[in-house]
């Protein structure tokens, strides 16, 4: 053919695109092309076309605040793709990012709900450059879905969906909130065994923000998400306030900036739980924005990553029995029935040696379930009233391994150490076996004892007791529904004592039926505990399921429905807070093993301060006469 008759060249137009590969964990973002345009209802990658001017980074920076309503971070390019159509050539650039801030926002186009979708698409449902990726990649990964604008506040929980295969490690990070430390810092007990019961093909990660002053989350999450990018993070809420009604801090403040800070690292769904949480599970869903929620025992948040894992989304999630999810009815806690599982060590935590530089103090647990039923307290409705008691000799095992860690001193955290009797004294048997060196205290009722009970416990390594005393008026311990009367209180007193034990009794005043003179019986009885350091408190926080919360709609100073995430204390007719105050002041006359109220702040910087000094324990017995 001359070139008089070759066809004339035709100049085709290139339209450059980019989009955006951005991995949560083990998760991808995709969306869903709208109805009306080419590859209708096609799954692809978020992004669009590079305007003049523009750099491919800018573009897609711009394209996904526009469409996700995100500030992005481009990392490096992917992939490139050239695809040819009938009138234009496109190229497609494919470039890693992050989502630097900002949460994705429903989109203006059609998307597809992720309830409706069990499984990963399939290749002839996805667009070019995301089907090209998965068969070249085969990668093993989930994929986040932003969903159609106008579906309702519970199809907003994020979904995972599976993609090419089950099984894929998901990497979850579980966030302790707790900041008390004073007098000292507890260590965040209940993470361990969230974490220590995770599935195996699972990988638990703890950011604990004891140190993290409020609204400084974001880069000690940068990170710890930095090499261990979360397809959930679990935020563990062991307070909701200090309960204190002197000088009441509430801490619904730090959860929202603990979870803003969250959304601004990574869109993993979050994932509440916790003593606290499990309290209020609806109104804290709905106030900190969170996706769902675990309530009771942590353990349980395998089962729940079982589900999303496999493709449920929130009405799945929702069928089971323990799990919360935003804008649907919370269900109540119901006790862990799954076998006693192993704790992760304390080295899992890298904040570790805080603890041990504050005190020495690691804690353990030895049962579950508290048979007791005084009207305030929350552990029967947390944990149940039936008793599950540990393996003594495992117990044994954790104590040396805690000692072997770096504790100082163990502190027992069970309701009362004492409430099975026959239990208490094996395990503290099994730590003298298993050649536990360090001290150990926990929190005790003030029980008439069996002969030598106390001595036992001592020859064992015990050294402090705290007696959830309450009250020494005989009327009053039946009021708030305590297990023991007076005479009993000093039964137990005389032999921790006489054992060699250190004791302290909390003291919690202004129940149901409290008067002028119920208080003075207290307080006359409080000076015959000889030996003992006591610590009174007033106000008794309104809880939902507790016998108080009914005597407290009974009497008109709550609804039943009314919302206590924001408290609310008991008010005995005819007494103030202060007057009661005022009157266990009076009668302390400045004895140091006398602390009311906030007088304890005195105290607590004093131990802080023996403490950083090297002293290890609750040292309240330096307070003793």
């Amino acid at each position: 053919m001359s070139p008089a008759q070759e066809p004339a060249q035709v100049d085709r137009r290139l339209v450059r695109v980019v989009a955006a590969l951005i991995f949560d964990g083990q998760s991808v973002l995709v969306q869903q092309r709208p109805a009306t345009k080419r590859h209708a209802l096609l799954w692809e990658f978020p992004g669009g076309k590079v305007e003049v001017g523009e750099s491919e980074e800018e573009a897609l920076a711009r394209e996904c605040r526009e469409e996700l309503g995100v500030e992005i971070r481009v990392e490096r390019l992917e992939e490139r793709v050239r695809h040819a159509y009938p009138d234009f050539d496109i190229d497609l650039a494919l470039y890693r990012a992050r989502i630097e801030r900002g949460e994705v926002r429903r989109q203006r186009s059609a998307l597809s709900p992720c309830a409706s979708s069990p499984c990963c698409p399939s290749p002839r449902q996805t667009a070019p450059l995301f089907g090209g990726w998965l068969a070249r990649t085969r990668r093993a990964a989930d994929f986040r879905v932003v969903r159609r604008p106008g579906r309702s506040e519970r199809d907003a929980a994020p979904c995972l969906f599976r993609a090419l295969s089950k099984g894929t490690p998901v990497n979850i990070l579980l966030v302790s909130m707790n900041r008390l430390d004073v007098p000292f810092p507890v260590y965040p007990l209940g993470l361990d065994y969230v974490a220590g019961a995770l599935p195996e093909r699972h990988r638990a990660r703890i950011l604990d923000l004891c140190t993290c002053p409020v609204g400084a989350e974001e880069p000690l999450l940068v990170e710890a998400t930095r090499d261990f990018p979360p397809g959930a993070v679990g935020l563990s809420i062991r307070n909701i306030d200090n309960t204190d009604v002197a000088e009441l801090k509430s801490f619904l403040g730090d959860m929202r900036a603990a979870v803003e800070a969250i959304r601004r690292v990574t869109s993993a769904p979050i994932i509440l739980g916790g003593a606290g949480y499990t309290l209020f599970p609806g109104e804290l869903l709905r106030e900190l924005r969170a996706d769902y929620g675990v309530v009771g025992e942590g353990e349980r948040l395998g089962q729940l990553l079982d589900c999303l894992e496999n493709g449920g989304g929130p009405d799945e999630a929702a069928r089971l029995p323990f799990v919360a999810v935003r804008g649907m009815s919370a269900p109540g806690p119901i006790a862990w029935e799954g076998k006693a599982t192993l704790r992760s060590p304390p080295s899992l935590n890298p904040s570790l040696g805080h603890y041990l530089a504050r005190g020495g103090m690691l804690n353990l647990q030895t049962k579950r379930g508290c048979p007791f039923r005084c009207a305030y307290c929350t552990y029967p409705a947390l944990e149940g009233r039936s008793m599950r008691l540990f393996d003594p000799k495992s117990l044994g095992r954790e104590a040396r391994a805690l000692e072997e860690a770096g504790a100082r001193y163990i502190f027992i955290t069970d309701s009362a150490f004492n409430a099975h009797i026959e239990h208490s004294l094996e395990v503290a048997r099994q730590f003298k076996a298993h050649g536990l060196t360090i001290p150990w205290g926990g929190y005790f009722a003030p029980r008439r004892p069996p002969d030598g009970y106390y001595d036992e416990l001592k020859a064992c390594g015990l050294t402090h007791a705290e007696f959830g005393t309450d009250v020494l008026s005989e009327s009053m311990l039946v009021n708030v529904g305590k297990a023991f009367g007076v005479s009993d209180v000093f039964a137990a007193q005389k032999a921790a004592r006489t054992a060699g034990i250190h004791t302290a009794h909390f003291m919690l005043l202004g129940g149901p039926g409290e008067t002028i003179a119920t208080i003075d019986e207290t307080l006359d009885n409080c000076e015959s505990l000889e030996g003992a350091v006591l610590f009174f408190f007033c106000g008794m926080r309104v809880y939902p399921g507790t016998p108080l919360f009914e005597v407290a709609v009974a009497e008109g100073q709550i609804s039943a429905g009314q919302n206590l995430l924001e408290p609310v204390f008991y008010k005995p007719r005819g007494l103030s807070d202060e007057a009661i105050l005022s009157r266990a002041r009076a009668r302390a006359g400045g004895r140091t093993h006398w602390v009311v109220g906030s007088g304890g702040d005195k105290v607590a910087r004093l131990v802080a301060r023996m403490h950083l000094r090297g002293h290890v324990g609750p040292l309240w017995e330096k307070l003793a006469p």
